[in-house]
């Protein structure tokens, strides 16, 4: 260490100071780019039973932003 001269200091600084850059820069963009624990299709969605669907009608289910009807029973 006591032969570092001032440019070998000065660059050791700047390659540290990017890494902690480009970590931060990481740490903080996880949460944009890891996916979504619901993305995607086919899930589960809970919904009315088959009898409480008006034959003549259609329902309204809000978790899946959809209708249920009935369809030959």
């Amino acid at each position: 260490m006591s032969d570092m001269d001032r440019r070998e200091f000065l660059s050791r600084g700047w390659k540290l100071g990017l890494a902690l850059i480009g970590a931060a820069g990481i740490w903080t963009s996880w949460d944009v780019l890891r996916p979504l624990v619901s993305a995607g299709l086919g899930g589960i969605v809970k919904t009315v039973p088959a009898n409480e669907v008006p034959d003549d009608s259609a329902v309204f289910v809000r978790a899946a932003q959809s209708y249920l009807t009935k369809i030959d029973d």
